[in-house]
């Protein structure tokens, strides 16, 4: 100990008589420090850090086999499929218990004046029950909520968005909260928990994909075939591997991609449309 605090007293003398020299150093120590703990931040929170719901490595996303080029329109964060493919999917899919899809959008919250924007989601009615996600308060959408023709539909709000908002009031539940302009009626709150399926976004607002057309009026992704807009996720039914259920949604592509095939495409577009194949990643994190 003796000898270590000599050592110390040593290095600060030299120190003191470079100031210039220490500032150097100093400063360099602190941005190597500030650089590191950054990149481990950000691995932690893309790479590392599992989605908050009930058995996260259960969870595959629903997409292509490679990275393809799309053509039409393209709309939100994560434009992998279209409506009609997502209900083809659903409606003939065997790999998971159960599956859902989900696409995002911007809110705007005022009825006139400033604009005020909400981060929202579109999901399908299972969005929350195949996740294991339970509410705050209130209720969440189910599969009852989500049927075309639903009108403005019913909005969950995050949880982070209702204490910002409305105080954490469980009178929130009931009320009104205007999306671009239309009246939608709260249900519920999502977990303290739950920020959504994007680690390091929180959204604020989930409403069904059935209110799309009331909410987005002309610019309606619904019907549109060449509208990219929504992506997937399946929830492994016990036994099921990813590889299995790769295979699986492998061989019902064709029959998929067939029956949705927009009617604008033709020649080589409607050729490399129809050759696409459907497989399943692992989308724990």
């Amino acid at each position: 100990m003796h000898s270590i605090w000599q050592d110390l007293r040593y290095g600060l003398r030299i120190l003191k008589r470079s100031p210039g020299f220490t500032a150097a150093a100093i400063l360099t120590l602190a941005l190597g420090i500030g650089a590191n703990t950054s990149i481990f931040q950000l691995l932690d929170g893309l790479r590392l850090r599992t989605l908050p719901v009930n058995n996260p490595h259960e969870l595959v996303d629903i997409g292509f086999d490679h990275q393809g080029w799309y053509a039409g329109h393209l709309d939100g964060r994560y434009n992998v499929l279209t409506n009609a493919l997502w209900e083809q999917i659903r409606d003939h899919q065997q790999a998971f218990s159960g599956a859902f899809a989900w696409g995002t959008n911007t809110f705007n919250l005022s009825r006139g004046g400033e604009v005020r924007y909400a981060q929202g989601l579109w999901v399908s009615g299972d969005f929350f029950n195949v996740l294991g996600v339970r509410p705050a308060q209130g209720r969440l959408l189910t599969n009852s909520d989500d049927r075309k023709g639903c009108g403005t539909g019913v909005a969950v709000l995050g949880y982070w968005f209702w204490q910002r908002e409305y105080g954490a009031s469980p009178a929130a539940v009931g009320r009104t909260i205007w999306l671009n302009g239309f009246p939608v009626q709260i249900i519920g709150v999502a977990p303290e928990s739950f920020f959504g399926v994007e680690v390091g976004r929180r959204f604020d607002v989930a409403v069904p994909i059935c209110a799309e057309p009331a909410i987005k009026g002309e610019g309606t992704n619904l019907e549109r075939r060449n509208s990219w807009w929504l992506a997937a996720m399946g929830r492994l039914k016990r036994d099921w591997t990813i590889e299995r259920a790769s295979a699986h949604l492998d061989t019902i592509s064709p029959a998929l991609f067939q029956a949705t095939l927009p009617p604008m495409y033709d020649g080589v577009l409607k050729d490399h449309y129809l050759a696409w194949k459907l497989r399943a990643t692992p989308v724990a994190t």
